[in-house]
């Protein structure tokens, strides 16, 4: 089994392994807040549901040489990070209501449909770009998102229910693949630093990786060269830094809890902490 054909079947796993979760929830629990602001359980669940409807659609199209924005898109160039959150927050309350008790067979529905136009796909479709809101990606790429789609929305939605949640493991190295886009997705800019930063973060699984966030204050980047000197130095686990970039866990919170380790000044803790706030 190649890389690509894993991953397909993993975007079954991590949905089926959410889908079960989702059966044992009490109607009430529906209606907890996520770890997502303003975004109840069900309305993460409606987002997922869009999402895979909506990249079948993109998809699809882009399989017909059709890679235009929908006459509805909105560009992530054309609006700030809290305009896009609350749009699509309201977006996913709207379909909770209008799916009511048909939500999670939607969702189950939606997300087999995905699955399956997948594997239907040859070897000539997965290098074909596709609209996607940040640019056009190729169609392989679209299976990566929305393996980190359904992994991290789901660690929204069981953080909040249980004591203790966790991304899947085999889900992680598709989180670090994600990372370069994600640096710049994540980051706040603000006024420009008199140097850069370099924050080499120090990833102690059972594979060692070494991870430099740089920051020039307008400005942030991911090298994985870890040779230059750096600013503040990291020591984490893989899952510990997916959460912290994707602004799950600050890194304040990381530090005070034990799950990261920083040799840095309260200074350098404050400017990450500014840079990286989550959308």
């Amino acid at each position: 089994m190649d890389a690509l054909t894993r991953r397909v079947t993993l975007v079954r796993a991590e949905a089926e392994r959410l889908q079960d979760y989702l059966r044992t929830l009490s109607p009430a629990a529906w209606h907890h807040p996520s770890a997502c602001a303003e975004w109840e359980v069900g309305d993460v669940v409606a987002h997922l549901a869009r999402g895979a409807a909506a990249y079948l659609e993109w998809i699809t199209r882009g399989l017909q040489g059709d890679t235009a924005p929908p006459a509805s898109a909105v560009t992530a160039a054309s609006e700030n990070a809290t305009a896009g959150t609350a749009r699509r927050a309201q977006r996913a309350i709207a379909i909770r209501h209008s799916l009511g008790d048909q939500l999670l067979p939607t969702f189950q529905a939606r997300t087999a449909q995905f699955h399956d136009f997948l594997v239907s796909l040859n070897a000539n479709d997965w290098e074909q770009r596709c609209y996607h809101p940040t640019g056009l990606q190729p169609v392989r790429r679209f299976v990566d998102l929305y393996i980190t789609e359904l992994g991290m929305h789901g660690w929204d939605i069981r953080s909040q229910l249980e004591s203790v949640a966790h991304l899947s493991p085999e889900s992680l190295p598709v989180f670090l693949d994600f990372m370069p886009d994600l640096i710049r997705w994540t980051f706040h800019p603000g006024s420009r630093l008199p140097a850069p930063l370099r924050y080499r973060f120090v990833l102690t699984d059972h594979v060692l990786h070494i991870y430099d966030i740089v920051i020039t204050g307008d400005q942030a980047w991911l090298a994985q060269d870890g040779t230059d000197p750096a600013y503040s130095i990291c020591q984490s686990d893989i899952e510990t830094f997916v959460l912290l970039a994707f602004g799950r866990l600050p890194l304040p919170v990381a530090l005070a809890q034990g799950r990261m380790h920083m040799a840095g000044t309260e200074e350098s803790i404050s400017t990450f902490a500014q840079c990286f706030r989550g959308v």
